[in-house]
């Protein structure tokens, strides 16, 4: 198997690698990170440290949601443009549902109960 293989295996089974700094992060569901899996990224830690370091140009990596850790398009020439709207479109809707949200939540707190 090859770092891009390993890394497409992991996230199939909900494994989310990322970096920080010269790190490699793991984030795994319960139970999914068993040895023979930590000795697969151990065996290519190097290589899938390369590989993550090389964000896409042209998209954002989404932090929230439940697109948490994929890319979305950023760039207007980006081969589907039109994925890429909808994928922006949803997290701003993930955006303003919280918002929404927070207002329902705290607001009747910050009018002193009214």
């Amino acid at each position: 198997m090859n770092p891009a293989a390993l890394l497409e295996s992991l996230q199939s089974k909900g494994i989310r690698l990322s970096t920080k700094g010269d790190r490699l992060v793991i984030d795994a569901p319960a139970g999914f990170l068993t040895p023979a899996v930590k000795v697969e990224i151990a065996a290519f830690k190097e290589e899938l440290l390369k590989l993550l370091a090389q964000e896409p140009k042209g998209t954002e990596r989404l932090e929230q949601g439940p697109y948490r850790g994929f890319y979305v398009a950023t760039d207007v020439h980006h081969p589907d443009p039109v994925l890429a709207r909808q994928a922006l479109d949803e997290a701003e809707l993930w955006r303003q549902k919280r918002a929404a949200w927070l207002r329902k939540l705290l607001l009747p707190n910050l009018a002193g109960g009214r």
